[in-house]
């Protein structure tokens, strides 16, 4: 296997990283390969599906849709 060195993790990061790998029972080191692997997985996403969610998100929440006239409405708000 490969190794690979991180150099000049800021220390914020680095005890966020540290308080997940224990939160998820795992070393540093394997925190930081599950990391990678979720970000650089590839996804396949079905058009419809996905759709399909945002448009159950919209749904559940309580936010207008956001239209071209809303926008402009938003936008002049309190301008003379």
């Amino acid at each position: 296997m490969a190794t690979i060195t991180v150099k000049n993790i800021p220390n914020e990061l680095y005890l966020k990283l540290k308080a997940t790998a224990s939160f998820n029972r795992r070393s540093i080191n394997n925190e930081v390969i599950y990391c990678i692997e979720n970000m650089i997985k590839s996804r396949k996403v079905n058009p419809d599906d996905f759709i399909s969610q945002i448009e159950n998100f919209y749904q559940n929440i309580d936010v207008p849709y956001l239209t071209d006239e809303k926008l402009k409405e938003y936008k002049e708000f309190g301008r003379l």
